[in-house]
C-alpha cells in the first residue's frame, strides 16, 4: 500500500510539472511531439492534433517531448523552412523558451499553494492566540519534573501571561526563587511550583522550556473560506520555499567544505517519510505532498545541467553574450549532468537504505538481509 501511495504522489508531482511545460508550449505554438503518462517503454499511444498522447509501462509521472528541443530536429543537416522553424522550441524567442522552461516550476509551486489552500479552507485558518503553551522540555531541567508538553500557561506568580516575552521576563527575574505557575492541562486547572536555575546550560533558559503562542483553526463565513484558505496557502508555500532555499544553501556550504550533507534524502527517504506520515492521516499526508511539490519547484530551479535551472542558465548565457550555445554542446552538457545527478541520487539512496536498516556498510546490509 505504501509503495502505491509513494508512486501516486510522485506521479502526480511529476505529471503536474510536465503539464506546465505542455500547456505553455502548446499555447506558444510549439509542436509537442509527445505527452506521455508514465515513463517508457510505451504501452499505448494515440496521435491527436499532431501530438502523441501515450501511456507507458513505468507508472512514474510523465514527460513532454518538444519538437526542436535540442536543435537537432530543426537542422538535421539541411536548411529548415520557415514553417518548420515557427513550431520548433529551439528557434523560439528567448522569452518564449524561458516561459516554457519555467512553466513546470510554476505549476509545482501552484500545486503546493492549492493543496495548502484546500486544507485550510476545509479545516480553518491557523490563527495565533494570546495563550502560551509548552512545546518543548529540556531533560533534567527544573521544568521537566513538573510540566508536560501541551500545558497552557495562564499566569506566573499571579500575573496573567499573554506573550512569550512576558513569560521569559517574569521567569528570568525570579531565578533561584520558588515560582508558582497556573496552567491548564487537558482541561483541568493546576498550580505548579519550581525554581528557575541561576546558571542554566548554554542555549537553555533558566526554566528549560520551549514555549509558543497557541494556534487555533478559525473558521469564517463559508464564502470567505476558499479565499482566505488560498491566501494562507500562498503564504505557507512561500514560507516553505524560503526554508528549502536556506536548507539548500546549507547543503552547498557543506559540499564546498568537503563534508557529505546528512540532511539530503533520496527516493528511499521520501518513501520512508510517506510511510510514516500516512499513518498520521490524510491531513499530514496532504501537507507533506504540498511541501514536496514546493521542494520540487525550488530544486528544479537550481542552475544544474538536466534541470530546468540548467536550461535557464544556457538561455541566460545567450542573453549576456548575444550568441547561442551550440545545440550539441548544450545537449551533451545536459546528458553529462543527468548521469551525474543519477549517480548522486543512487549514492544518496544507498546511504538512506543503510541508515534505515541500521547497517554501516553495504556488506553489513547484505549480511543482515541474509539473516532475515
Amino acid at each position: 500500500m505504501t509503495l502505491l501511495l509513494f508512486l501516486a504522489i510522485l506521479s502526480i508531482l511529476v505529471f503536474v510539472h510536465e503539464m506546465g511545460h505542455f500547456i505553455v508550449a502548446k499555447r506558444s505554438g510549439i509542436r509537442v511531439e509527445e505527452f506521455g503518462f508514465g515513463l517508457p517503454p510505451r504501452v499505448f499511444g494515440k496521435k491527436i492534433g499532431g501530438t502523441i498522447y501515450s501511456f507507458n509501462l513505468l507508472p512514474i509521472g510523465g514527460f513532454v517531448r518538444l519538437f526542436g528541443e535540442d536543435g537537432d530536429d530543426v537542422r538535421g543537416g539541411k536548411a529548415p523552412d520557415t514553417q518548420t522553424l515557427r513550431h520548433a522550441f529551439y528557434s523560439q524567442p528567448k522569452r518564449v523558451r524561458i516561459a516554457v522552461v519555467v512553466a513546470g516550476v510554476v505549476m509545482n509551486f501552484l500545486l503546493g499553494v492549492v493543496l495548502f489552500g484546500a486544507l485550510y479552507s476545509f479545516l480553518g485558518i491557523p490563527t495565533l492566540t494570546d495563550r502560551i503553551h509548552i512545546v518543548g522540555l529540556s531533560p533534567e531541567s527544573p521544568a521537566a519534573s513538573v510540566f508536560q508538553l501541551g500545558d497552557e500557561i495562564i499566569s506566573v506568580s499571579g500575573e496573567a501571561i499573554t506573550t512569550t516575552d512576558q513569560f521569559k521576563t517574569l521567569v528570568d527575574t525570579r531565578r533561584g526563587q520558588t515560582v508558582t505557575f497556573s496552567i491548564v492541562r487537558e482541561g483541568s486547572s493546576l498550580e505548579l511550583q519550581t525554581v528557575p536555575r541561576t546558571n542554566p546550560p548554554v542555549e537553555e533558559g533558566s526554566l528549560g522550556v520551549v514555549i509558543s503562542p497557541k494556534i487555533e483553526l478559525v473558521r469564517y463565513a463559508s464564502w470567505q473560506m476558499p479565499f482566505r484558505g488560498a491566501w494562507y496557502g500562498l503564504g505557507e508555500a512561500v514560507a516553505w520555499g524560503n526554508d528549502i532555499l536556506k536548507g539548500l544553501g546549507g547543503v552547498f556550504r557543506e559540499l564546498v567544505s568537503g563534508t557529505v550533507p546528512k540532511d539530503v534524502g533520496g527516493p528511499f527517504e521520501i518513501y520512508f517519510l510517506v510511510s510514516e506520515v500516512s499513518k498520521a492521516g490524510v491531513v499530514p499526508l496532504t501537507q507533506f505532498m504540498a511541501v514536496l511539490s514546493v521542494n520540487l519547484a525550488i530544486v528544479n530551479l537550481l542552475p544544474l545541467p538536466a534541470l530546468d535551472g540548467g536550461r535557464l542558465l544556457f538561455i541566460g548565457v545567450e542573453m549576456v553574450t548575444g550568441r547561442r550555445v551550440r545545440a550539441k554542446v548544450e545537449q551533451m552538457t545536459h546528458t553529462i549532468g543527468m548521469v551525474f545527478l543519477l549517480a548522486v541520487m543512487l549514492a544518496i539512496t544507498v546511504r538512506d537504505v543503510l541508515r534505515h536498516f541500521g547497517a554501516g556498510s553495504l556488506t553489513a546490509l547484505l549480511e543482515k538481509v541474509g539473516r532475515m
